[in-house]
């Protein structure tokens, strides 16, 4: 299938209108998440110093070099930056749609633009979307029978996120079933040029770090079950979007005539079979290490093709609907229902935790002598916003592991004052009651932090 004038017409029509439904939220600050603020911390010291700094294990090196060129920048701008990189995944997604001739292409574009967990990280500086983008760019070349970008393409996936290399796997299975006994030169040319590329990003994190980044960080304990379904369903899908996904299985399971197995066409079926196999893979990960609902991003465009692939269009048509419905419409946390949509929500709370830090700030300013301030999470936060300075008297610190510590600070005069967040991490990574061991809640002197009516 070639371009026609109109339909790359289309295509860039398509690409802008993403990129504009991303602009809106890209401000305040780079996320909720301390992940998307470690990465601008590292891009920093990449850009003062010139030498390699990972923002975590195990490192996610393409991102942070090329941040590293913005990393100064204004959230607007390093934002800005994901929102293009998830348009351009975006553009690939329809592309492979179009490759599978699945109907009405840009609408399930559209709706995979929308998905919740996606559109929340767009807007953000996790690297998620600028893996995805890659990824999609390898799944679409292999589809055209182009193994040399793609493994080019995996490679630069691999270098934002170490676990895009997983996608080796369900492409290897779609070359060995499209092209049987000459599908080797292609696999080794896919395999080759990913593992090269791949190695080729990484060389900076072994040089400083060693063979230890190879590593990751685990968590205390395992999610409740309930919080194991909010993290996999609510809040990669949003409501209206698991509503639509559990219905339209539902009707499946007692309409027969809904689902058509096209087990004749070899592409449709080695389609159904990728998609399955990349679903199963990156469900796998997320459930040994479920921090995140964005883990389950690769998931997103696979279901909704493998949807597509199973199902008539004409019975799809609701899933589509209610995926545009799902950011803005009604959202479930761990502070209960909202009747505003998850993207929403994310706003609300990103503008909060800004204006949080900065009375965080202020307040720790008007301190007298010495002072440790625990965080927790919002160390990177604080670090990003307060320029990192150094400062003898005012320290920042994410935990304090051991009575030991507790006796270094005070021993120097200084006092100790916690976070609320920090107090049950410490609880529960090191069995330390900070308070009962004198440290001071730094929550009640924020007297001019007042959390909007959403996050209240």
């Amino acid at each position: 299938m070639r371009f026609g004038a109109f339909q790359r017409v289309k295509l860039i029509l398509f690409f802008l209108f993403v990129l504009l439904t991303r602009i809106p939220w890209l401000t305040p600050g780079y996320g909720l998440d301390s992940d998307a603020w470690r990465v601008v911390r590292a891009a920093r010291n990449i850009a003062e110093t010139g030498d390699y700094t990972l923002s975590r294990l195990p490192g996610y090196p393409l991102q942070e070099y090329l941040l590293s060129w913005i990393g100064t920048s204004a959230p607007v701008v390093v934002n800005g930056l994901t929102a293009v990189f998830s348009s351009m995944a975006c553009l690939f997604f329809v592309l492979i749609l179009r490759f599978f001739h699945i109907k009405r292409i840009f609408l399930w574009g559209i709706a995979f633009a929308l998905t919740p967990v996606v559109y929340i990280n767009s807007v953000n500086s996790m690297d998620y979307m600028w893996a995805l983008a890659f990824v999609l760019a390898a799944v679409y070349l292999v589809l055209k029978d182009r193994p040399v970008l793609a493994g080019l393409c995996l490679g630069l996936a691999v270098g934002c996120r170490m676990t895009s290399a997983a996608m080796l796997l369900p492409l290897a299975i779609w070359l060995f079933i499209i092209y049987a006994n000459k599908s080797y030169v292609r696999l080794l040319s896919l395999a080759g040029l990913a593992l090269i590329t791949g190695v080729l990003c990484y060389i900076p994190v072994f040089v400083h770090y060693g063979i230890g980044f190879l590593n990751f960080y685990d968590i205390p304990g395992y999610p409740s079950l309930a919080t194991l379904l909010g993290r996999s369903v609510l809040w990669v899908w949003g409501v209206w979007g698991a509503a639509g996904l559990l219905l339209m299985f539902a009707l499946a399971l007692f309409n027969r005539q809904i689902v058509r197995m096209s087990w004749h066409d070899l592409e449709k079926r080695s389609g159904i079979l990728l998609c399955l196999t990349t679903v199963v893979i990156y469900f796998a990960v997320f459930l040994r290490l479920p921090h995140e609902a964005g883990y389950l991003i690769p998931v997103v465009p696979f279901m909704i093709l493998g949807v597509n692939l199973i199902m008539r269009s004409r019975y799809t048509l609701g899933l589509a609907i209610a995926l545009l419905l799902s950011p803005f419409l009604v959202s479930v946390d761990r502070s209960g229902i909202e009747w505003t949509g998850p993207v929403i929500q994310d706003h609300f709370k990103r503008t909060d935790q800004t204006h949080r830090i900065t009375c965080i700030i202020a307040a720790v300013n008007k301190l007298k002598g010495p002072a440790v301030m625990v965080t927790g999470s919002l160390l990177p936060q604080i670090q990003v916003m307060t320029d990192d300075p150094a400062d003898d008297e005012k320290i920042f610190v994410d935990s304090i592991s051991d009575r030991e510590q507790i006796e270094s600070y005070t021993s120097r005069g200084a006092d100790i004052y916690v976070l609320e967040e920090a107090i049950s991490y410490n609880e529960q990574v090191y069995q330390i009651d900070l308070l009962k061991l004198g440290a001071i809640s730094f929550d009640s002197l924020l007297t001019n932090f007042k959390p909007s009516r959403s996050a209240q």
